[in-house]
């Protein structure tokens, strides 16, 4: 793929600290990265705002099954608002054809990070899986299952709220 110019085997390898993705999001670091997608942290050049940005592996470019599923994950996510679900913003694709989510982004890390920090609390973990049976409940309630429910796939906010991942494995 041709990306600024160069034939490059990773266009996702070009997306580091300062690089502005799709003319618009600024990325200040990687946070994640699985099967499907990288996530960055990155910043709206016109908004001013802070998102999560997910963006898809140049892989699914070619699979002519892979547009309908971005379409519908999408559109059955996009009206979901609660407190205990990281909102999607909205999708497109960039102009090499990458595709990518605009997703809210959460700045307290992943439930297993802070795992990986030592045992919690009682009370921190009981409010911590109330938030996060309420976010499933939800979206069950709006029949979307979330796939992939791991500690990873929880983030937290400062304050310690939890919030579900609904899109790790949708796409």
């Amino acid at each position: 793929m041709v990306v600024l110019g160069q034939e490059v085997s990773d266009p996702l390898s070009i997306l580091t600290r300062g690089f502005v993705f799709d003319r618009r999001f600024r990325i200040i670091n990687k946070i994640g990265e699985g099967n499907y997608a990288k996530v960055f942290k990155v910043k709206d050049q016109i908004t001013d705002r802070t998102y999560a940005l997910k963006v898809f592996k140049p892989e699914f470019i070619d699979d002519p099954k892979f547009p309908e599923i971005f379409k519908k994950t999408f559109e059955s996510a996009k009206n979901i608002k609660h407190d205990n679900v990281v909102e999607l913003y909205w999708a497109s694709q960039d102009v090499n054809g990458l595709y990518y989510y605009v997703m809210e982004y959460v700045d307290g890390g992943s439930l297993s990070d802070r795992i990986s920090q030592g045992s919690l609390l009682i009370s921190d973990a009981i409010k911590i899986l109330d938030d996060i049976i309420n976010g499933l409940a939800y979206l069950h309630g709006k029949n979307i299952p979330h796939l992939d429910l791991k500690p990873s796939n929880i983030l937290l906010t400062k304050d310690g709220k939890a919030k579900n991942i609904r899109l790790h494995d949708r796409s």
